[in-house]
């Protein structure tokens, strides 16, 4: 039997978690499984697994309460400089994870090693909040050492302050339209995974085959980097000039694609 959605396994009611019925007696499965055995993993795992599923969620707050406690933006406070350059920092987090909180602008930033740079709002001194609500940072000190509570979904992890600098972000420089439109095109890294290489506006864009679309940015010519990801794109030419590929360097990988189209 195949189980194709989460209903065929278990059952959601008003009151908690329901085992399912099993389709079948306890011996039907015979000789290959014998009917004691059948009984111990119904009577015993299963109906144990949907008891402490209903045990650890027994509390559970409703979609329009979620909705209704989820912080916003657009409540959020005016900090004096002091205040918001307290927290401006560097962060260890479990599994080596890095965190940099940077102050430009007026404006905090947080930016996860290797990732994007994101703002962050101000609820209180202390509190700060991404766009969305779901994501926060809870600063605290303690021995004249920094700490950022990171909360995503309702789950928390401590990061402690380090000794690191911020990356330093790349100069980037200017091509014209003529130069981009040279990049154009698909490049196979793989079967089935494609690199589609497109222009708008003056902007250039990458999109890997399954993944979303992203801007790339020009350090020289033939070399391009991305900001959401620590990755670099090094297109290739031919003798008379033509762009017939291009390398895909991220994480001390180097992965050719050549131009299909």
């Amino acid at each position: 039997m195949r189980f194709s959605k989460l209903s065929d396994i278990i059952l959601e009611q008003a009151d908690g978690y329901k085992p399912v019925k099993l389709p079948y007696s306890f011996d039907a499965l015979e000789p290959h499984i014998d009917e004691e055995t059948m009984k111990l993993h119904y009577n015993k795992h299963y109906k144990g697994y949907i008891k402490k599923l209903n045990d650890a969620t027994s509390v559970r707050p409703d979609l329009e309460t979620l909705v209704t406690k989820a912080a916003n933006k657009k409540d959020a406070i005016k900090l004096s400089e002091t205040d918001a350059k307290k927290w401006v920092g560097t962060y260890q987090f479990e599994g080596n994870v890095v965190r940099y909180v940077t102050f430009e602008n007026g404006q905090l930033f947080s930016q996860r090693e290797g990732s994007t740079k994101l703002e962050i709002y101000p609820m209180s001194k202390t509190n700060f909040i991404f766009d969305g609500g779901n994501t926060s940072y809870e600063f605290s000190e303690s021995n004249g050492k920094k700490q950022a509570k990171f909360t995503n979904n309702g789950t928390s992890i401590i990061g402690n302050e380090i000794d690191k600098a911020p990356p330093v972000e790349k100069e980037t420089i200017t091509l014209s339209p003529e130069v981009l439109s040279q990049y154009i095109g698909k490049y196979e890294l793989a079967p089935g995974m494609v690199m589609d290489v497109t222009i708008k506006e003056n902007q250039i864009f990458v999109q890997l085959t399954g993944q979303p679309q992203f801007e790339i940015f020009a350090e020289k010519a033939d070399t391009f980097f991305l900001k959401v990801v620590v990755a670099q794109l090094v297109f290739d030419r031919n003798t008379e000039g033509k762009v017939t590929g291009v390398t895909l360097n991220q994480g001390g990988r180097q992965m050719p694609a050549k131009k299909i189209e």
